[in-house]
C-alpha cells in the first residue's frame, strides 16, 4: 500500500508540474488509471476471456489493468477532444438571448407563477394589537433614555474667598439669596457612614429604588392613616432637589423612582453622594455640606468630628 501511494502521487505531481508537455500528461494521465486498475484487481480473482487473473501483487496485475484500460477506453464513452475553435468571451447560458427557458431553473415561467408568498418582515405580519404595544414600548423606551436633563443641577453658588491654608476668609450670598458653595470634590468618610446610616443603609445594593423602604413607608402611612414616610433613598432625593421639590403625591413618587433608575444608570454611587451633599439644604438658607460646615462650625467638612458629622446627617 504504501509503495502503490509513492507510486501514484509521482505520477500525480508529474501532471501537476507545469513544464509537462500536452504528450507526456496523456501518459501521465494513462499510467494512473493502470495504477488504479491494477490496485482494483489487486488479490481479486478475475475471469477474462483468455484467463484468470491470478491472486497476486501490484507489479503482476499491471498488464491485466492494461486490458482492462484497452476495454474501457474502447467502450461508448467518448473521450474529450480539444476544442480547436479560437477563443471567444464565454458568456453564461443565463444570459444568452433565447426564448428556451431552463427545465429547472428556480427563474422559470413555472416558478414564477407559483402560489408562493414573497417573504414580509416580521412587523407587518403582526397584528393590530401587536403593532401598537411595540410602537408604544419603543415610544416609552426613547422616553425613558432622553429623560434626564444634560446638566442635573444649574444654581448660582456664593462667591468664596479663601487664603492659602484653606481657611475661609470671606463670603457672598448667591444671587438666589441661598449660601450654597461650589460642589464638592470628595465626601469625607465621616459623613458618608453617618448619612448612609441614617438615611439608606441600602445605597450600594439598590438601583435607585429600596423595596424594603417603600414596604416600610406604606404600612406606616397605613397605620397612621396620613402620609409620614416616603420611602425615599438617596438617589430619589437628589431627583426631588433636582426637580425643585415637588409637591408629595402618589404620581409623584412614581416619577421619582422612574427618574431615580436613570439616574443610577448614567452616574456612579459617589457622584449621587457628591450631587447630594452639594445640594441637600441643610436649614434656614444653607443649602451644601461646605455652607453648613462653615457657618455652623467654622471648618471644612474634611475636619468635622464624628459627633458634628451626625448632627448634620441628622
Amino acid at each position: 500500500m504504501p509503495h502503490f501511494i509513492h507510486k501514484l502521487s509521482k505520477q500525480v505531481s508529474r501532471i501537476i508540474h507545469l513544464g509537462v508537455p500536452p504528450k507526456r500528461k496523456a501518459n501521465a494521465y494513462s499510467t494512473i488509471l493502470e495504477m488504479v486498475f491494477a490496485f482494483l484487481l489487486r488479490g481479486r480473482a478475475i475471469r477474462s476471456k483468455s484467463s484468470l487473473v491470478p491472486r497476486s501483487g501490484l507489479s503482476t496485475s499491471i498488464p491485466h489493468a492494461r486490458h482492462f484500460l484497452r476495454i474501457f477506453q474502447t467502450s461508448n464513452i467518448e473521450p474529450r477532444t480539444p476544442n480547436t475553435e479560437p477563443r471567444s468571451l464565454h458568456v453564461p447560458s443565463r444570459h444568452r438571448t433565447s426564448n428556451i427557458e431552463p427545465r429547472f431553473s428556480i427563474f422559470s415561467r413555472s416558478f414564477r407563477t407559483s402560489n408562493i408568498e414573497p417573504r414580509t418582515s416580521i412587523f407587518t405580519r403582526l397584528s393590530i394589537k401587536k403593532k401598537a404595544t411595540l410602537i408604544l414600548f419603543l415610544v416609552a423606551l426613547l422616553a425613558y433614555i432622553f429623560c434626564l436633563p444634560t446638566t442635573l443641577f444649574n444654581k448660582p453658588t456664593s462667591t468664596v474667598l479663601f487664603d492659602k491654608n484653606g481657611e475661609l476668609l470671606a463670603a457672598r450670598i448667591a444671587a438666589d439669596q441661598q449660601w450654597r458653595f461650589a460642589p464638592l470634590n470628595s465626601i469625607p468618610a465621616k459623613m458618608e457612614t453617618c448619612l448612609l446610616t441614617f438615611e439608606d443603609k441600602t445605597f450600594y445594593r439598590h438601583i435607585g429604588i429600596s423595596a424594603r423602604g417603600t414596604a416600610r413607608a406604606i404600612k406606616q402611612n397605613i397605620t397612621k392613616k396620613k402620609i409620614v414616610s416616603g420611602g425615599s433613598t438617596i438617589t430619589m432625593q437628589v431627583v426631588r432637589m433636582m426637580r425643585s421639590n415637588p409637591s408629595r403625591t402618589f404620581f409623584e413618587k412614581i416619577k421619582e423612582m422612574i427618574l431615580a433608575t436613570r439616574v443610577e444608570c448614567s452616574y456612579s454611587k459617589k457622584e449621587i453622594l457628591i450631587m447630594y451633599f452639594s445640594n441637600a439644604p441643610f436649614g434656614n438658607n444653607v443649602v451644601g455640606l461646605s455652607a453648613a460646615s462653615w457657618r455652623y462650625y467654622g471648618k471644612s467638612p474634611e475636619h468635622l468630628s464624628w459627633a458634628e458629622s451626625a448632627t448634620l446627617a441628622v
